[in-house]
């Protein structure tokens, strides 16, 4: 009897995909600034929040993201390992082409690699407690829980960040800085591991 691989659950944007990197093209240099809020427009002045908000919008936005340097190298880590990386991500209400193009982006960069499986397998869902797993790498730094019992199925792994040394709004026990090192990851996916089988 083969045993099942254990799930590793993967946000897209800002976790696999650079969203501020193509927003920020559309603004002049002189105007970024360092992130300190999960939603980008929270940084900036209201009259760039509408443009901000044009931009991530349009109905194009997700299907040219590009993917972040080292997500390959550390998904194919994961699969070495034991694990099961899927994609986990929620739509953005206010783009009606959100999941088509998330869609669209994984067909391009990850399935030529990877296989069909990594469409077949994936959700799109703001609810990420549903779904049963290891962990849950993620940029947002307060994941949703059950609200009925309080908790996940999953370990949150606080994906990015690097600019602060700490981000106070999280409650993840867990952080990947970057994927630059797949070491880390499976190091990170490893202690999750035996913690939980304590």
């Amino acid at each position: 009897m083969t045993k099942e691989r254990p799930i590793v659950w993967v946000d897209m944007d800002n976790t696999i995909y650079d969203f501020d990197a193509a927003i920020l093209t559309h603004i002049p240099a002189e105007l970024h600034v360092e992130r300190a809020n999960f939603h980008i427009v929270d940084d900036y002045s209201q009259e760039l929040r509408t443009t901000i908000q044009d931009i991530y919008n349009a109905p194009d936005f997700f299907h040219g993201l590009h993917l972040i340097e080292g997500v390959k190298e550390s998904w194919q880590a994961m699969i070495d390992a034991g694990y099961d990386p899927r994609i986990l991500s929620a739509p953005v209400s206010s783009n009606s082409m959100s999941i088509e193009g998330k869609r669209a982006a994984l067909e391009r960069d990850m399935v030529p690699e990877f296989g069909p499986s990594i469409l077949d397998d994936a959700r799109f869902d703001k609810d990420k407690w549903k779904y049963d797993g290891v962990a849950l790498f993620d940029d947002r730094p307060t994941v949703g829980v059950n609200p009925e019992s309080g908790e996940a199925p999953w370990e949150h792994i606080l994906y990015g960040w690097a600019h602060l040394s700490e981000v106070p709004m999280s409650r993840a026990a867990f952080r990947l800085l970057s994927w630059y090192n797949s070491k880390d990851t499976i190091r990170i996916l490893d202690t999750v591991q035996d913690l939980r089988s304590v």
